[in-house]
């Protein structure tokens, strides 16, 4: 298994979400961890949508503690969130679905049973965000 990667129950509604890490809030990294929520457990999350923008132009962030390569305009996003995390809306407090990092892209069978959760997904978050950077 990949070391940034639980396992995950791939027969019903369980999905990965992303916690920004506020600790390293001044630093320059993006720090986050990843927790498993239940979609039909009513769990409060933002959804994000974004161009993914060149596979190959990436930069590093840490998801459980281990290095993790993202790309830019991914990065562009989490330090932005960051920012506006001291805000006090509740949006940018809500732990973040974002296909790029909550589904194992290396594990076909991951993301052959996530796919078509996305439509749920979205459905289901709090709120939507487009990122277009």
């Amino acid at each position: 298994m990949d070391a940034v990667y639980s396992s995950l129950d791939l027969s019903g509604s369980k999905v990965r979400l992303v916690k920004l890490r506020s600790e390293f809030h001044n630093d320059d990294v993006i720090s986050c961890d990843l927790f498993i929520a239940d979609l039909g457990a009513g769990a409060a999350f933002v959804a994000l949508s974004y161009a993914w923008g060149d596979a190959e132009i990436t930069e590093e962030i840490y998801v459980n503690g281990v290095s993790f390569q993202a790309t830019v305009n991914l990065v562009a996003y989490l330090k932005r969130r960051r920012e506006l995390h001291d805000s006090g809306l509740e949006m940018h407090t809500l732990p973040i679905w974002i296909d790029a990092i909550c589904i194992n892209q290396s594990d076909k069978q991951e993301k052959n049973s996530q796919v078509p959760l996305m439509r749920d997904i979205y459905r289901k978050a709090a709120k939507v965000i487009a990122w277009i950077g």
